[in-house]
């Protein structure tokens, strides 16, 4: 009796486990199609005639069998093993450029697929799971839902197929990365992950300019050239390049706080270009910009007021660090609206000073010494040992150019006549060329500051509230 038993246990164990491998044996893609109720409310995505193209995604949902041509486009295309991807993309009608949705990769075993799986640090937009030789990427960007829609999908798969949570956004990682400055942020690839307050969201194409300027103020506007409401904003393309952009508006629709930018080529690289601008009310306080996660600059402004009677003396401390061409500092003075002096400075070593009351230019080498003098009328070029080795000079209307204390060139007005003579010599001082040439074509007398301007209205404004 008991080896009846026995058997029939036997049986029975054998039996529903039979079935239960049976259960579990997946169709490539059909096993992975969404049914009705995983994206209620939401249509289709049409792929774009560009993308169809260039990445040889031609359905949606899709299968797609050239990898190669795919990688750019899909996250899981660039991943080393995959065979074939299954991928499903849907929109949110009630908002432009939102995509919602999930790739599948196909991986010729188990083996293959764990492979892979210590290269994935962090899935910013949604969640990485896996079940058999399936690698299931489930992502939602730019939608009022999106969270509760990554939810949904994430247990759509763990119910019907039995697939495991591999990472998600929620889950915090631990990135071996060293932090150094030349280190954009320490972010796993490929973009920021969203804002955890509540952002409007916008499409990168939506926005007319990145920063639109007016009367020195910082502002954002959309295509049609509208400005954008005071608020917060989260603006992102997902294709051919992966952008996004996070900034907030003020109650004047200027830009306030941090602007970040980031962009990457594909889900798979991290960002090869991002930057970090710091606003207040329009005015730009500080700059900072990667290149292939090393730094390629930063710039800050600092101002200092003090109000002398009524004048107003504004200066402006614009300090710019590079690891290629070195640290610059500029310090700007204005009485009121106008520019009273520029120094720049080198190294700790004033390179450039500019007087703009006296109209005076210097230039100074970095040991110091002065190598050139400008101011209307006058150039003078001078060598290591002080002497003067180069100079322009206008005399009334007539143009006396010398080289070494050598006249080489004069040019002389004739009286009544719109035109110079000119007279051209030699290091001995012999004629090697006359001619003459109209006034108009004369030569500008020396400006420096010919490319400097006054402080706008609205700037003016701003420095006046931190007068001390």
């Amino acid at each position: 009796m008991k080896k009846r038993l026995f058997k029939i246990f036997t049986f029975l164990f054998i039996a529903i486990m039979a079935i239960k491998v049976q259960a579990q044996e997946l169709k490539f893609p059909e096993s992975f199609r969404s049914n009705s109720s995983l994206f209620k409310g939401m249509t289709i995505s049409e792929i774009p005639k560009d993308i169809q193209t260039k990445y040889g995604i031609n359905k949606n949902p899709g299968l797609v069998t050239n990898i190669a041509k795919a990688r750019g486009a899909l996250f899981t295309a660039k991943t080393p093993g995959v065979q074939a991807i299954y991928l499903e993309v849907w929109k949110d009608p009630t908002i432009k450029n939102s995509d919602c949705g999930y790739e599948v990769a196909q991986f010729a075993s188990v083996s293959e697929l764990e492979k892979v799986l210590p290269k994935f640090n962090s899935w910013f937009y949604g969640a990485i799971l896996t079940v058999q030789n399936y690698l299931i990427v489930v992502k939602c960007v730019s939608s009022k839902n999106a969270e509760q829609n990554i939810d949904k999908m994430v247990a759509y798969f763990q119910k019907r197929l039995g697939a495991k949570l591999f990472l998600d956004r929620k889950k915090e990682v631990e990135v071996q990365v060293p932090v150094t400055e030349n280190y954009v942020s320490n972010l796993p690839p490929p973009l920021p992950p969203e804002p955890k307050e509540n952002y409007t969201s916008l499409a990168i194409g939506d926005l007319d300019s990145r920063i639109a300027n007016k009367d020195g103020l910082a502002y954002m506007r959309t295509k049609k050239r509208e400005k954008l409401a005071p608020g917060k904003y989260r603006a992102s393309s997902m294709a051919p390049a992966f952008e996004s952009l996070v900034f907030t508006i003020d109650q004047d629709s200027l830009l306030h706080g941090d602007y970040e930018y980031h962009y990457a080529e594909d889900y798979s690289k991290s960002p090869s270009k991002e930057s970090k601008l710091t606003y207040d009310h329009g005015i730009l306080t500080s700059e900072i910009v990667y290149k292939d996660g090393k730094l390629l600059g930063s710039t800050s402004f600092t101002p200092s007021v003090v109000k002398e009677r009524n004048d107003y003396l504004i200066t402006i401390k614009t300090t710019t660090k590079s690891p290629s061409n070195g640290d610059k500092e500029v310090v700007s003075v204005f009485r009121n609206r106008k520019p009273v002096s520029k120094t720049t400075t080198r190294f700790r070593i004033s390179v450039i000073k500019k007087d703009f009351e006296k109209k005076v230019l210097e230039h100074y080498n970095s040991k110091g010494q002065l190598t050139e003098f400008e101011k209307p009328g006058l150039i003078e070029r001078y060598a290591t040992d002080g002497k003067v080795n180069y100079k322009d000079e206008w005399i009334n209307d007539d143009h006396f150019i010398y080289t070494n204390g050598k006249l080489t060139k004069k040019e002389i007005g004739v009286k009544g006549k719109q035109q110079y003579l000119v007279t051209e010599y030699d290091e001995q001082g012999k004629v090697t060329r006359e001619f003459s040439r109209g006034i108009e074509d004369s030569i500008a007398i020396a400006n420096p500051d010919e490319y400097e301007g006054d402080l706008s209205d609205a700037l003016f404004e701003y420095y006046k509230k931190k007068a001390k």
